[in-house]
């Protein structure tokens, strides 16, 4: 199966947390941190070794920076046209989901999306994730991100839903459905380009838009449409914190997992949440970069730990990482470079 990453920059992205422009070594010149490389690596590799070829879709400036960082000769194909020349009259600082959107328009199907920040160390064929039409990741418990979509500003969806359906979480997505394709990518990018213009920081609103426009209004087009589906993770994901929601990195750091709620009502099935499983070899960063972005001791620990993983698993690539990341220090730190 072909899986599908994308990566546009974002200079902005790390002043959602604060609003003040951070003092991270690699924020200014890469939009990237050095955990989001390492990860980025772990991703690709991984994908390639139990499923296949990974496709890279990025605009002329992300295949720069990846190209210097020398991450992107490691796709199996690499295309910057669909995102150089895409629809961009809404500010994707703001809307970061707005490329992954818009790149699925142009996709053979079938197609599997996964976020830059996730792993998968385990042949999804073998545990039925493409079995189905769509391929889920997990579905989300109603939280503050969630108001009802009649409430957030610029709400121009004219379907009269009746929105109680659980939002899906698309950090990673198999596709095989025209329908829903299409009609979710036009939903989506049409209540996009249609909501007031954001500013580039994050507030309340912006992330009630963002949660809508990807996960929300997937959730109710699933619930209304009715496809065939598969869910990796059962249950319902309850959110807590930014550092209750990370899955996986069992082998990396032990961290706080994410906590899924058993549902009675799914399907008509009662089951117990089988995260304990999927997170033995699905790893997910999520939230938790906000936590390592604000302490860095933290991040240095956990950094080193996925080189430490690394070396261990794909040791051909160990001096190449390490390589990539010390280009990155002194390309954005210039008392590092003098050392």
């Amino acid at each position: 199966m072909i899986g599908i990453h994308c990566f546009k920059p974002n200079f902005k992205r790390l002043q959602y947390s604060n609003g003040e422009t951070p003092k991270s070594p690699s924020s200014d010149l890469f939009a990237l941190e050095d955990f989001d490389v390492i990860v980025q690596y772990l991703s690709i590799l991984s994908w390639k070794r139990y499923n296949g070829d990974i496709h890279l879709y990025t605009t002329s400036d992300g295949k720069r920076i990846l190209d210097e960082l020398n991450v992107a000769s490691l796709y199996d194909y690499i295309n910057t046209d669909v995102l150089d020349n895409a629809d961009d009259n809404y500010n994707v600082s703001a809307f970061w989901t707005t490329c992954k959107l818009q790149i699925q328009k142009h996709l053979p199907l079938p197609y599997c999306m996964l976020d830059l920040d996730l792993y998968v160390e385990k042949n999804l064929k073998e545990v039925g994730f493409f079995d189905k039409s769509l391929g889920l990741l997990h579905k989300e418990l109603f939280a503050v991100s969630y108001p009802h979509p009649k409430c957030i500003p610029g709400y121009n969806i004219e379907e009269d839903w009746k929105w109680q359906a659980y939002p899906v979480n698309v950090a990673l997505l198999y596709m095989n459905n025209e329908e829903i394709r299409t009609e979710y990518i036009d939903k989506a990018l049409s209540f996009i380009f249609n909501s007031p213009k954001e500013k580039l920081t994050m507030d309340y609103f912006c992330a009630a838009r963002i949660c809508m426009a990807e996960q929300r209004l997937f959730g109710e087009i699933v619930d209304n449409r009715k496809p065939s589906y598969n869910l990796l993770i059962k249950g319902l994901y309850l959110p807590q914190s930014w550092s209750s929601n990370t899955i996986g990195f069992n082998d990396v750091q032990n961290l706080n997992p994410a906590f899924f709620k058993e549902d009675l009502n799914m399907n008509g099935d009662h089951f117990k949440s089988n995260i304990k499983e999927v997170a033995q070899w699905l790893n997910h960063l999520w939230g938790f970069k906000n936590n390592l972005i604000q302490d860095r001791q933290l991040k240095m620990v956990f950094v080193l730990r996925l080189l430490l993983k690394v070396k261990r698993d794909y040791p051909d690539f160990h001096e190449r990482i390490l390589n990539s990341i010390d280009y990155m220090y002194k390309r954005c730190n210039e008392e590092y470079a003098k050392a």
